[in-house]
């Protein structure tokens, strides 16, 4: 059974068609935008929109570049429609809500908000704000740090963007072994039968930050860092 599957979705090319990944590394921060870098069969052409699947993880996103190398061909996909590299258009507001700007900022970047980000902050007025011509992820993360300290962003898996507090739920992961420990950086790695593990979540008492999901043709494994 393969570890991890990529297809395209959409009008993509490639759709409908899964393909199996052969390699792969997932990295997934608690805030901004995952991505992958995968390996999957070179007679296989994927563009556009795909959804990856690595045991119980859906994710959906874009890719952003593809390559032929050596019979193989190397993807890099960005979570989402990949838009947050995009310049966004300058505006001004007065007394606008949070929901208006980032709304506004995720849909001239080509995403959406999740229908899960915390609506207690979304509700959030602020005195006034100008939308800069800057990268649309640059002004999203700083229209979130005036929310609070406590409050961040990051990309679903789904591809959309969720904005709140952590609640720090329990992944619900028990076929896992722990293989290594760094002290020093915080983190450790392991092996799991089925990836289900991602940022926000918490894995034996320990609150996930960062994940790094990599696959290899016969196993998986995980490098979690561990939020202070």
């Amino acid at each position: 059974m393969a570890l991890a599957t990529i297809k395209g979705i959409g009008g993509a090319a490639g759709a409908g068609k899964e393909v199996v990944v052969t390699r792969g590394v997932i990295t997934m921060p608690r805030t901004g935008a995952w991505h992958a870098s995968l390996w999957v069969d070179g007679q296989t052409k994927l563009a556009g929109k795909v959804e990856i699947r690595a045991g119980a993880i859906v994710l959906r996103g874009t890719v952003n570049r593809a390559a032929l190398y050596r019979g193989i061909v190397r993807l890099r996909v960005v979570a989402g429609g990949d838009g947050l590299r995009k310049v966004a258009t300058q505006k001004h507001y007065t007394t606008p809500a949070m929901r208006l700007v980032l709304g506004d900022l995720a849909g001239g970047a080509g995403e959406s908000v999740s229908a899960t980000a915390d609506a207690s902050v979304l509700g959030q007025q602020l005195q006034a704000w100008t939308t800069l011509k800057v990268e649309a992820g640059a002004m999203i993360a700083t229209l979130v740090s005036l929310a609070g300290a406590d409050v961040l962003w990051r990309m679903l898996p789904d591809g959309t963007i969720w904005v709140g507090r952590e609640t720090w739920p329990d992944s619900d992961a028990t076929d896992w072994r722990e293989l290594e420990e760094s002290p020093e950086d915080g983190s450790i790695l392991i092996g799991m039968d089925v990836p289900r593990v991602i940022p926000g979540t918490t894995l034996d008492g320990r609150r996930v930050d960062t994940i790094e999901h990599q696959i290899s043709p016969d196993e998986y494994r995980a490098k979690i860092w561990e939020a202070a």
